[in-house]
């Protein structure tokens, strides 16, 4: 009993292993289930794009076979047809059909499902996702990445690499795009934005770039830019920048672009730098003392026990060498400032002095160099002119005031005082001074006169 129910499941997998053969006799060329979809020919108002795409179907099956094919289900916008809509096809034979119609003009870049094609024969059928693949119409044409100012790199796609980066370097993206919408377009101008990330705590601090763009229809940018400096205490290794460049028409249709590119940091044993050199003042004139300040930043992977500077200028008769200890680069304590007080000679000569700063590790070995100038500048005391101040009389108060002559002999110059010259010109006396007056010795009058009569009749 064993051995006939044995054969008879053996039988039926060989039964079905042969009907899914047969069912998948007949099928459609799977990179042809996809259609291409440019918006570069639109022109004025054009709200629709017109399709033609070819799909080949084949029987990969041992005879010949009567095949239906359809479209089914649809997005709405979508009008389109396929012809023929039926095919007899041999033993190992193919042929086309043709999709044909119109789809929409503001739809995302990108591929999206917009219906489904049925092939179907007498041995079964098989439903395959119809597509679209909408192109991106602001194209990124390259990455132009400027190291402290010198061209190292143009990217033209994703995954590319940018080595040899130190702690400090100064990182400049230059973009070019381009509007491959046609001029003539109404809806082709594009509204962009360019973001660049990087966020990885073995970095330091993040990135986070964000700049915008306005684009015409059919012309190009090179002008976008945007900056970043490799952080100072960034560990040695790869990091992901991501690079996002996005926009959309007029429509609302959005075209995007992200591309990564990969930084190299590297760091070197012995990398000490001059971080800055100030003056205070920053100028040398009436006094000739000034404060020279100094910052030094350790970026290499040693500590540097054995660290110096030199400073000198054999002119000005400045020589000065102090050593010091600094921590390696990645250490919080990785900075050293000295300052050195700068005393010139009565009588030095203006001008400017180059003044020669050198940073040094193991005592003598070069490491950085700055050259700065001693601004020397003539002594000016700044003269205070007094003005001379005229106050105006009311005339109110005045009555036709004269200018009285002046004692003082006259040298042809103007008088220069820190006093104010006040100048009263009056009559000596006016009618109402007289009147008081006149008033005045009546009354006395009058008071003698009865005393005297309080006088006369006392004695009586």
């Amino acid at each position: 009993m064993a051995k006939p129910t044995l054969q008879i499941a053996l039988v039926l997998a060989v039964v079905l292993l042969l009907s899914s053969f047969v069912s998948a006799a007949v099928e459609a060329e799977a990179e042809d289930l996809t259609i291409d979809i440019s918006y570069n020919n639109l022109q004025d108002d054009d709200d629709k794009v017109n399709v033609s795409h070819t799909v080949t179907i084949k029987n990969t099956g041992e005879s010949t076979e009567t095949v239906s094919i359809s479209l089914q289900v649809l997005a709405s916008g979508y009008s389109l047809s396929v012809s023929p809509l039926t095919l007899e096809l041999s033993a190992q034979g193919s042929s086309d059909v043709t999709i044909t119609g119109t789809v929409p003009a503001d739809v995302d870049a990108g591929v999206h499902t917009i219906g489904t094609l049925k092939v179907e024969t007498t041995s079964g059928t098989t439903s395959y996702d119809l597509k679209t693949d909408v192109q991106q119409m602001l194209e990124v044409r390259k990455i132009t990445f400027f190291v402290n100012g010198v061209s190292e790199k143009k990217v033209d796609e994703d995954g590319e690499e940018l080595d040899e980066l130190a702690p400090g370097d100064e990182v400049e993206l230059q973009f070019d795009l381009r509007n491959l919408l046609d001029e003539d377009y109404d809806e082709g101008d594009l509204d962009g934005t360019i973001t660049v990330e990087l966020d990885d705590s073995d970095f330091g601090d993040d990135i986070d770039l964000e700049e915008d763009f306005e684009l015409k229809a059919g012309e190009t940018l090179d002008s976008v830019a945007l900056l970043f400096t490799i952080p100072g205490d960034a560990d040695e290794g790869e990091y992901t920048l991501e690079i996002t460049v996005e926009s959309e028409d007029g429509t609302g249709a959005a075209y995007s672009t992200q591309w990564d590119v990969t930084l190299m940091v590297e760091r070197e044993e012995d990398d000490l730098r001059i971080e800055s050199v100030a003056f205070s003042p920053a100028e040398l004139s009436c006094s000739r003392t000034t404060m020279l300040t100094i910052e030094v930043k350790n970026y290499g992977t040693n500590t540097q026990k054995h660290a110096a500077l030199s400073i000198f200028n054999t002119e000005l008769g400045i020589d000065d060498n102090v050593e010091f200890e600094i921590q390696r680069g990645t250490a919080k304590d990785n900075t050293y400032t000295y300052q050195y007080l700068i005393k010139l000679k009565e009588g030095q000569k203006t001008g400017k002095y180059p003044l020669s700063i050198n940073a040094l590790y193991e005592y003598n070995t070069f490491s950085d160099k700055e050259l700065v100038d001693i601004i020397v500048k003539d002594c000016k005391p700044e003269v205070v002119e007094e003005v001379v101040q005229e106050e105006e009389q009311d005339t109110t108060e005045t009555a036709a005031p004269q200018e009285q002559p002046s004692t003082a002999p006259s040298t042809g110059k103007d008088l220069i005082t820190s006093s104010t010259v006040v100048k009263t010109v009056e009559d000596p006396y006016t009618v109402d001074d007289f009147a008081f007056a006149a008033i005045m010795v009546t009354m006395v009058a009058l008071i003698v006169m009865i005393a005297v009569l309080l006088a006369a009749l006392v004695r009586k």
